[in-house]
């Protein structure tokens, strides 16, 4: 193959496109899904503190109804759709630990004690939401946390990544609530955070492929109740989307039309 020549460089890439589909036709979405459904052992630079939401309550919130209210106003063909439930939210804080060698274990001390920690080792007032890519159907935060503890190393900020349901066995909207929901957890903390309040002038978020699709749903969720001028209750706290728009985003192949 001559890398000078365009023609074999087009060859090259159409042979290796065909060679990537005709293995993904070969494999079930369940077998390739499982594959990455994983909670590797923590180790290296990196610090992680895991914590878990409870599912607010009918009475305690509006996040869901007011999210698929706007699904509905956009479904013109009515297309029949699974109505997903508000669940329990499972969380990982990312952030750069210095002074680790590359097997260094974790320590054993408790989920509390981690993110203490990393708060004091990732000090810049910035918090990354990372909602990761997969197709909307693989990928767990376990499998994003050497791109997120480099994200933390170069930003100094802390990095959280929620555990969004997976399609086809949750289909849309159930990830978009999951992320939507875990965004309103960093602004209003629900029982059992790690976190205390963070301004959304203080909150950036990122994310890859099916992430970044999943991050421009949460922007165009809150510009949408901003411009219906409703407010947004979550675990019987009041939220008001004029005052919760992000600071920014940073995306990576985002699918858009």
């Amino acid at each position: 193959m001559d890398f000078q020549d365009p023609e074999h460089l087009i060859a090259a890439a159409a042979q290796a496109r065909a060679a990537y589909e005709q293995s993904w036709q070969a494999t079930s979405v369940s077998d390739a899904q499982a594959a990455t459904l994983r909670d590797n052992p923590v180790k290296g630079p990196i610090w992680v503190a895991n914590f878990t939401t409870p599912a607010p309550e009918p009475a305690q919130g509006t996040s869901r109804e007011l999210l698929l209210s706007l699904v509905d106003e956009l479904n013109d063909e009515n297309v029949p759709y699974t109505l997903p439930y508000s669940q329990p939210l499972k969380f990982e804080w990312i952030g750069y630990r210095h002074n680790a060698e590359k097997d260094t274990p974790e320590p054993l001390i408790s989920e509390e004690e981690k993110f203490q920690r990393l708060c004091a080792e990732n000090t810049a007032p910035l918090t990354v939401l990372y909602i990761y890519g997969g197709t909307f159907a693989l990928n767990t935060p376990s499998c994003y946390r050497k791109t997120t503890s480099l994200l933390s190393q170069q930003t100094g900020a802390r990095v959280l990544m929620v555990h969004q349901r997976l399609a086809p066995q949750n289909p849309f909207p159930a990830a978009l609530l999951d992320v939507f929901q875990a965004y309103l957890s960093l602004l209003a903390p629900p029982p059992g955070s790690l976190h205390k309040p963070i301004p959304p002038s203080q909150i950036v978020i990122a994310g890859d492929s099916s992430g970044s699709t999943l991050a421009f749903g949460i922007l165009q969720t809150l510009l949408r109740l901003k411009r219906a001028e409703k407010t947004i209750t979550f675990h019987s706290q009041t939220i008001t989307p004029e005052s919760a728009l992000p600071t920014g985003l940073s995306l990576l192949s985002p699918v858009t039309e």
